[in-house]
């Protein structure tokens, strides 16, 4: 069986947010105390909706559903786990079953990594003459959730019997809970979601093992690859595909569907030529590399918009001891880099957090001038998770700013509000804010709706009121049940720990792999 504790404290918020936010306690409660949910009585809620930047102007938006219904998902997933992982047993072309991650970063992974994947398209084409490209257009967006039972018990069966006794149709009851009742999409950031989607997923593979015999093919998520002799072949795989989609009310994505002669390169160019990109060891040889590197980066960063060319490129530089005489050079790089792709906001933090405490020189009017740089142009775009992370870099760095009331009065994001008022809690937050507007959050209703977070942590650590004067909270049984417990979703405590200095060398070491995670987040 799967652990549900960490479906909740380590796979419920998504990964793309600042280290502020966790849903560590609610997981401890969750293990700890055998719940009776059903005595909660709303019966559903909406999802906050967090948007993040894609690539460049484009943006991509997560969903994060109520604790409570969250909680109801992740028990009827966890209880069901065995019938889930016999059916999912069913695939013999996915490579991305969702297993429990020992990693401790996410609560599911998938089976096989996308390295491994990129490796098995290989062992599995090796005497074919063509390549399959299909995608399906908007996966999560588009599921529907009625689909779910479709996927575990067949159509027939799912629309003669709408007893919850089915998993499917307590699956599909329990998702639509999450986001208000809807039907259409499944939330995009929790790792149930992963394990959903799968379930359909899984479907449509035995749907296509069941019309092509010999198939020879894999799928990786939402990617599937075909390997053939024939274009025929291709063609009538691609048909095949297509009409199993609809039975599913999914469709191909068109943009992302080829066909192509093999063989083909396993990896871009521009990917092969960052990892075999090495910094020499001696001061003067470093910068004049470090220059060389970002230079084919950045080139590399126009040519392919929708790879992450820039958090690759600099990853390769997380275990290289910068010079100190280097060090303004390098900041630099890395804040023309941000400027461009705020992905890096992580790794950026913790490079920072790092250096400062190896009293390198960084200039925090550089790293400011940057960050206000970066607020003010996304908030135009509306990318509440730059502010997020903008906010938490600035607390990291000690560094006080002041933001105009009017600009972050367009702010309504549940998070990006409160970071920033943790961040003028912490006193790096400077002037006025638009209290008089997030107040508006501060009342029963907002519990259950796409402002659950605000209206719940704002009241408790009494950054925000209640216009009346009023705990609310104290008379909704389940925020009650939270506060009683203690569950807070913001950890005021947690520091960026630096990287330790002698895990960093002078000398880069080619045969040495990198452990980013353990380097970013151990």
């Amino acid at each position: 069986m799967i652990d549900n504790s960490l479906l909740i404290s380590k796979g419920y918020f998504p990964r793309e947010l600042p280290p502020l936010f966790t849903t560590d306690k609610l997981g401890s409660l969750f293990s700890a105390k055998r719940l009776s949910l059903e005595q909660f009585p709303k019966r559903f809620s909406k999802c906050i909706t967090h948007n993040i930047p894609k690539r460049r102007q484009f943006s991509r938006s997560l969903s994060i559903p109520n604790p409570l219904h969250q909680m109801r998902l992740v028990d009827g997933l966890s209880r069901n786990w065995q019938e889930i992982q016999d059916f999912f047993s069913e695939s013999g072309l996915s490579l991305s079953i969702p297993v429990q991650d020992d990693s401790g970063e996410r609560a599911v992974t998938n089976e096989y990594t996308r390295d491994e994947m990129t490796r098995e398209k290989v062992l599995r084409s090796y005497s074919a003459k063509y390549i399959v490209y299909a995608d399906i257009s908007r996966f999560y967006g588009t599921i529907y959730t009625h689909s779910i039972p479709w996927a575990l018990h067949g159509k027939r069966t799912s629309k003669s019997n709408r007893s919850s006794r089915l998993l499917g149709n307590q699956l599909d009851f329990d998702t639509r809970n999450t986001q208000d009742q809807q039907t259409l999409g499944i939330p995009i950031g929790p790792d149930t979601s992963r394990i959903v989607s799968e379930l359909i997923a899984v479907a449509i593979d035995c749907k296509l093992q069941g019309r092509f015999s010999d198939l020879n093919g894999i799928r990786y998520i939402d990617d599937f690859f075909f390997f053939v002799n024939q274009r025929s072949e291709a063609e009538k795989i691609l048909d095949g595909l297509n009409k199993i989609l609809k039975e599913f009310e999914l469709e191909v994505n068109e943009l992302k569907t080829d066909i192509q002669k093999l063989p083909q390169p396993s990896e871009p160019l521009w990917l092969q030529e960052l990892k075999s990109f090495r910094i020499r060891a001696k001061p003067e040889a470093q910068a004049t590399d470090l220059l060389h590197l970002f230079s084919r980066a950045f080139v590399y960063y126009e040519d392919y918009t929708r790879d992450n060319v820039l958090f690759h490129a600099i990853s390769c530089l997380v275990p290289i001891k910068i010079y100190k005489k280097n060090w303004s050079l390098f900041e630099s790089l890395i804040l023309q880099s941000l400027m461009a792709e705020p992905k890096l906001f992580p790794i950026v933090a913790r490079l920072f957090v790092s250096y400062k405490s190896y009293d390198y020189p960084l200039s925090n009017e550089r790293i400011k001038e940057t960050l206000l740089s970066i607020i003010n142009y996304h908030l135009d775009c509306g990318h509440d998770s730059v502010l997020c992370w903008a906010s938490w870099l600035l607390r990291e760095m000690e560094i006080i700013v002041d933001i105009s009331e009017d600009r972050l009065s367009s702010v309504n994001d549940p998070f990006a509000v409160l970071s920033l008022l943790y961040l003028r809690e912490n006193g790096f937050l400077a002037g006025k804010i638009p209290k008089t507007k997030w107040q508006s959050y501060m009342k029963t209703d907002e519990l259950y709706s796409d402002h659950w977070l605000l209206s719940f942590e704002a009241l408790e650590r009494k950054w925000l009121k209640n216009r009346a004067g009023t705990d609310y909270i104290a008379r909704d049984d389940f925020f009650f049940f939270l506060r009683e417990n203690d569950i807070s979703f913001l950890d005021m405590k947690y520091r960026t720990n630096p990287i330790k200095e002698n895990k960093l060398s002078y000398v880069q070491d080619p045969d040495k792999s990198i452990d980013l995670f353990s380097l970013l987040y151990g």
